[in-house]
């Protein structure tokens, strides 16, 4: 359900489609029909959703490679907001992105850093 067009979604209104989206794709479809009334709040928001469920589908073994491109004009945006940002928006797009860290290298380099604490150069 979206809105008539001739209507503007009021702020709450896009926080609540934006708490209520229970995939990436309808994360996605929120920022395709409201990206002009999109607000720092909800930018962030929507980024930390869909870290939210990028980390929920890959703890269930889902792959979530189709919707690349989509996710890329998100993160743009959230780019393109973050100097506007107040603290709590910046914060929230902070969280998001540990979520959403790439599981495989920096793991790697958590491990070799942790096994160079010994006493091996006297």
């Amino acid at each position: 359900g979206g809105f008539a067009s001739s209507s503007t979604p009021s702020p709450r209104e896009i926080q609540r489609e934006i708490l209520d989206a229970r995939s990436v794709a309808s994360c996605l479809e929120v920022v395709e029909q409201h990206s002009t009334f999109l607000d720092d709040v909800h930018v962030a928001s929507l980024y930390n959703r869909v870290a939210d469920l990028t980390l929920r589908g890959a703890k269930a073994g889902a792959q979530g490679g189709s919707s690349s491109a989509s996710l890329g004009h998100l993160t743009e945006l959230v780019k393109l907001r973050l100097p506007s940002m107040n603290p709590r928006s910046l914060s929230t797009v902070a969280n998001a992105c540990g979520k959403m860290k790439p599981a495989d290298g920096q793991g790697q380099r958590r491990q070799r850093g942790g096994g160079d604490d010994g006493d091996g150069d006297g």
